[in-house]
């Protein structure tokens, strides 16, 4: 049996759930602000999940499939590979839990794309969201997250 996104004491796993940050024109706060966020389900040492991201006043946008973030986790880090939707380029990035947050850091391209710029951050702190309900899209990612799972791929 696959492993569970909860602890042995019964809590989340601390990786599992929705993770954003906003990103605001401040020049021009009447546009719409864009940002980027990640859900993500953690099983015990492995991560899988999904992400969007999208530039002030809504210009670019970067949608991943259900299985866009892929990674393990060691203690409070997680190491994982993210690819684009919007270019098909491959980032490895390093996520830290600190304080609450995570301390997203893209660490260096596996696959790079010669096509559209991607939407996603080199460097930003992301914040948990605090509701208990799951966020749009987190059912389908975390549906797709165990049927990978479960096929060994």
């Amino acid at each position: 049996m696959l492993g569970s996104a909860f602890t042995q004491a019964g809590e989340p796993a601390p990786f599992t759930g929705t993770w954003s940050v906003s990103w605001c024109n401040k020049a021009r706060p009447d546009q719409a602000c864009g940002g980027f966020t990640v859900h993500l389900l953690q099983q015990g040492s492995r991560l899988c999940g999904a992400h969007s991201g999208a530039t002030p006043n809504l210009s670019r946008l970067d949608e991943g499939g259900d299985q866009s973030i892929v990674g393990t986790v060691v203690a409070d880090t997680a190491v994982l590979t993210i690819r684009s939707g919007r270019n098909d380029s491959v980032h490895l990035v390093t996520a830290h839990l600190q304080g609450g947050a995570l301390d997203w850091q893209l660490t260096d391209t596996v696959l790079k794309s010669d096509t559209d710029t991607e939407v996603i951050p080199t460097r930003e702190e992301l914040t948990k969201a605090a509701t208990a309900a799951p966020a749009q899209g987190f059912d389908d990612m975390q549906k797709a997250c165990r049927a990978h799972w479960q096929t060994g791929r």
